[in-house]
């Protein structure tokens, strides 16, 4: 008989974000980060002009990554743990993961953009990146990574989209069940050290030479994943 120990609500919607699209060149040396009321960052680069006239258009980064979210404001995330008789013990996790600013971080982004660079300057929303592998990672060195990593069902495709979603499952045996259950209840400073881990590629210029791709990773612990 299944039994949800977390009540951590959990809406199974499996929506991966896959855009396909011409990726914006950014300038490597024109950048601004900015400081929002919430105490998060973001990081701004100005679009190169296709026609090199000076342009006043930036993007923002990949940020903000973070277990998403119903529409009643509930987490996206399950902790589900099973109890069969003569069968093994063990534990399922879900998550949808998503990534990108909300309007309120938007129009305050903006807002500081003009500010730091003058009327004319416009946020015109996140850079489109290309996903560098095929599925979203889970990196680190503890044994909740590990329990992790051994433990996957399903890995999502990287979201190339702001705040479209991704999806993963795991599936627990007993033990790992218990020490993964332990963590979550006692928000051990172990899932600090563990992270979601997205993987992009980003087109960048530097004074004006041939547009090169560089590798950029969005990670969270999950520490800050389950209680942002």
């Amino acid at each position: 008989m299944l039994q949800n120990i977390l009540k951590i609500p959990f809406v199974l919607v499996i929506a991966f974000g896959c855009c396909k699209g011409v990726a914006q060149v950014l300038e490597k040396n024109e950048s601004v980060r900015l400081l929002l009321s919430d105490h998060s960052t973001v990081v701004l680069h100005k679009k190169r002009n296709a026609f090199d006239e000076q342009s006043m258009e930036y993007y923002y980064l990949p940020s903000h990554l973070r277990f998403s979210t119903t529409t009643t404001g509930e987490k996206e995330f399950s902790f589900l743990s099973y109890k069969e008789e003569n069968q093994d013990n063990g534990a399922i996790i879900h998550f949808l993961a998503t990534w990108g600013l909300n309007k309120r971080q938007l129009e305050e982004a903006q807002r500081m953009l003009i500010e730091s660079k003058g009327p004319n300057a416009v946020l015109m929303g996140a850079i489109m990146p290309s996903a560098n592998g095929e599925t979203i990672a889970i990196e680190g060195k503890n044994e909740i990574a590990a329990i992790l990593n051994r433990s996957q069902a399903q890995l999502g495709k990287i979201p190339t989209t702001p705040n479209s979603k991704t999806a993963a499952s795991f599936h627990l045996n007993e033990e790992d069940a218990i020490v993964f259950e332990k963590a979550i209840k006692n928000d051990a400073k172990e899932l600090k050290e563990v992270y979601l881990v997205l993987n992009f590629q980003l087109k960048f210029t530097e004074s004006g030479s041939a547009a090169g791709t560089v590798h950029y990773s969005l990670k969270q612990n999950f520490k800050t994943l389950l209680n942002q």
